[in-house]
């Protein structure tokens, strides 16, 4: 019962979808969303650069000049290598939510690229905060 709700809903929804994009556009507008009698406006003035002394503006510091009292020198980040077990949680949601409307074995397929993914990706990050 609930597969037909959804689907005349979505052919519903189609078809209103449909029916606004395929207006044609007011005489005048050329495909604009503008209406025709509204008054065209200048574009602003680029903005500016900040100077030195315009409010806003902060000089970052050379490497070699001493810092303000208090202040330090960030660290370089290190940068994780890339891995593809994002992906593997992704599919595994996109399955678990496929196989809700589908088929149980879709959705178990799911969770189970779920658990194997999450626990790939927590055995990677415990793995390389150790090295």
């Amino acid at each position: 019962m609930w597969r037909i709700l959804v689907s005349l809903v979505s052919v519903v929804g189609g078809a209103i979808a449909a029916r606004i994009y395929s207006r044609p556009a007011p005489p005048g507008t050329h495909g604009s969303p503008r209406r025709a009698d509204a008054k065209r406006v200048a574009p602003a003035d680029p903005p500016h650069p900040l100077v030195p002394g315009q409010p806003g503006y902060h000089r970052v510091p050379d490497l070699d000049e001493p810092l303000r009292p208090g202040w330090s020198r960030p660290r370089p980040d290190k940068i994780p290598r890339p891995t593809y077990w994002p992906a593997i949680v992704g599919l595994g949601i996109t399955l678990t939510f496929w196989g809700m409307i589908s088929t149980i074995f879709l959705g178990a397929t799911g969770v189970v690229f779920l658990i194997i993914g999450i626990t790939g990706w927590v055995w990677e990050l415990m793995y390389e905060s150790e090295s």
